[in-house]
């Protein structure tokens, strides 16, 4: 009767650094967010010529993600252009 406690507690802590160890081992090394001001841009084909740039010299184990951010205060002025993820280079 009094083994049932401690078997249920060495299971726990098994699982817990079983799950610990793959948190820390599946998550990219790198994570970047490329955050682009669009608010006034009279040339923005510059702007993306050179994230795209950037994002195609990435490592492809990377974690990338475009933001684009500006316009009217007054509303939404921020949105995910594309979500967090590796090989997420092209999309960018």
């Amino acid at each position: 009767m009094k083994r049932w406690p401690a078997a249920a507690g060495a299971v726990v802590l098994v699982l817990g650094l079983v799950i610990g160890g793959l948190w820390v081992h599946l998550t990219p090394d790198h994570r970047t967010t490329f955050l682009v001001d669009a608010s006034e841009s009279s040339d923005f084909r510059e702007v993306a010529d050179a994230v795209g740039t950037a994002a195609t010299t990435m490592p492809g184990e990377d974690s990338l993600a475009l933001r684009r951010f500006g316009g009217a205060c007054d509303g939404s002025n921020t949105a995910e252009l594309v979500t967090p993820g590796t090989g997420q280079a092209g999309e960018i």
